[in-house]
């Protein structure tokens, strides 16, 4: 299980989303790092609302919700979804508000 990342503990993006049904849906994810994010994009959790105690280096990247979403509908399309497909879900609905289809014509 993934610890609560508060007071600036970074974990990596994919370990987040791997476990993110464990978060807060009202915490949000931060991170130095801009778009695209990678596997290993550094990230910490903080409650937007008490965002004074993120350290200012951080940028609101998603909150928890929208992220929960982005994995939840990734898994209801594919049966094993792997750790570029959970990255290339995120960086999808980061860019476009919307949720990958994988499975989309090209």
């Amino acid at each position: 299980m993934i610890a609560k990342m508060y007071n600036g503990d970074m974990q990596k993006l994919i370990e987040i989303l791997k476990q993110i049904e464990d978060l807060e849906w009202h915490d949000a994810i931060y991170s130095e790092d801009k778009q695209p994010f990678k596997e290993d994009t550094l990230c910490a959790i903080f409650d937007p609302d008490e965002e004074e105690d993120a350290d200012p280096k951080l940028n609101f990247i998603m909150n928890v919700s929208q992220a929960q979403d982005v994995v939840v509908n990734a898994r209801l399309q594919k049966e094993e979804v792997t750790d570029e497909e959970f990255i290339e879900a995120f960086n999808f609905y980061y860019l476009n508000d919307a949720f990958i289809d994988f499975y989309r014509i090209e």
